[in-house]
């Protein structure tokens, strides 16, 4: 009896529909797979693309102060030649050195929006090289550093070199001398419009064994600004080939 029913089972119909049923998850979770890995390409794309567009532009940005430090350690060292080898600078000369080199770095940003983003997202596993991977996740520590030279150059422009001038210069009459940003011709300070009763000599200050040693300490300033700069660049071509070569690899 049980053994007629065995028979009776249709045993290919069911092995035929448990194999379709089958099938189909199987199909349907391929299509799943399919879809995701088509998706997270395409995210990683737009991530790659938006990394390039910002670290493209902190190249540009960072070129231009590199060239404003390197520019500015020029008449540093001219300037402290002069008063080194000189009896007489003239004190209208004296006043545009002085002027010139009151141009502070206002801060070269490395754009981190898009990397950011993807960090704080949790989206760096979708870039599939390992070694951009790695470059992109130690980029905010070479962002600090550079930001602690910063910091550093601030500080000695604002503590240093402004209270030094302040305390015996005449801050007023260095402010309004038309300057050039040293390195990039374009940006020109017009000078002020304040009326000066007389012209205060800073002959006797430029002379004081101090303020040679002031604008030594000013020019090491620069070689710090000027190292990570080309430090930062070194770093952001590195990252932007491998970028690149990413994106050209996915068409």
């Amino acid at each position: 009896m049980i053994i007629e029913r065995l028979i009776a089972i249709p045993w290919f119909r069911l092995f035929a529909e448990g194999s379709a049923i089958l099938l189909s998850i199987l199909l349907a979770f391929a299509i799943d797979e399919w879809g995701e890995e088509a998706d997270n390409a395409e995210r990683e794309r737009e991530i790659l693309t938006a990394l390039s567009d910002d670290f493209s532009k902190s190249r540009e940005e960072v070129r231009e102060w590199l060239g404003f430090h390197e520019e500015t350690q020029v008449i540093l060292i001219e300037f402290l030649q002069k008063l080194i080898s000189e009896d007489n600078l003239d004190p209208a000369a004296i006043n545009q050195y002085l002027a010139d080199l009151s141009w502070m770095d206002p801060e070269s940003h490395i754009t981190t929006g898009a990397l950011n983003s993807v960090i704080a997202g949790g989206e760096l596993t979708l870039i599939s090289n390992s070694e951009l991977r790695r470059i992109l996740a130690d980029w905010p520590i070479q962002i600090e550093t550079i930001g602690l030279i910063q910091q550093n150059g601030y500080a000695f422009f604002e503590d240093k070199w402004t209270t030094y001038l302040m305390n015996f210069g005449y801050l007023p009459q260095v402010v309004i001398i038309p300057s050039e940003l040293p390195g990039i011709p374009d940006r020109v300070s017009a000078g002020g419009e304040v009326l000066l009763k007389s012209e205060f000599d800073h002959s006797e200050m430029v002379a004081r064994t101090d303020f040679h040693g002031l604008l030594s300490a000013k020019l090491w300033t620069h070689y710090d600004y000027i190292n990570i700069y080309n430090m930062a660049i070194e770093r952001i071509n590195e990252t932007l080939t491998l970028i690149e070569n990413e994106l050209s690899v996915q068409g």
